[in-house]
């Protein structure tokens, strides 16, 4: 029997749909999982406390303190238990085999980046915050191991 098995994710402040900051995409071995943080309000509370406003010798400003969380691959029992945790924070969910396109733009020093899904049923778009290149990164290794003949990085 075949197991669906969680590839990797990445859950933090610096991804973001929509107009909340703090989102999750989640890549299993079938499908691609987009879903809201968990214990936004917790984070963003953090977020607001961390805010540095000084512009003098920091190129980044605005900057989050709230590290993301990446999750590395895990075994059909840890896919299990997590899936069940985010289950009712699902947003969209992507089959594999529905996804038409993969886009994914790198975030600059003062613009966002994004991880564009073109599906069958329409387009999932998720932000990549300005200056969040190690998230990118993480994101674009974990859609070429995916579906690497989908993936397109537009400059």
């Amino acid at each position: 029997m075949h197991m669906e098995e969680i590839i990797g994710g990445l859950e933090g402040l610096n991804i973001c749909k929509g107009v909340f900051r703090g989102y999750a995409l989640y890549i299993t071995n079938e499908r691609v999982i987009g879903a809201k943080m968990k214990s936004r309000g917790k984070e963003l509370f953090k977020f607001l406390m961390g805010w540095r406003g000084s512009v003098r010798g920091n190129l980044r400003p605005l900057e989050w303190r709230g590290e993301s969380l990446k999750v590395s691959r895990l075994s059909a029992e840890e896919t299990s238990t997590l899936l069940e945790d985010i289950r009712g924070r699902i947003d969209f969910e992507v089959k594999k085999q529905e996804i038409e396109k993969v886009e994914l733009k790198k975030p600059g020093t003062f613009r966002a980046g994004h991880v564009k899904i073109k599906a069958r049923g329409g387009e999932h778009k998720v932000l990549i915050v300005a200056g969040a290149r190690e998230e990118y990164e993480y994101l674009k290794g974990l859609f070429k191991e995916f579906c690497p003949e989908k993936v397109e990085v537009v400059e």
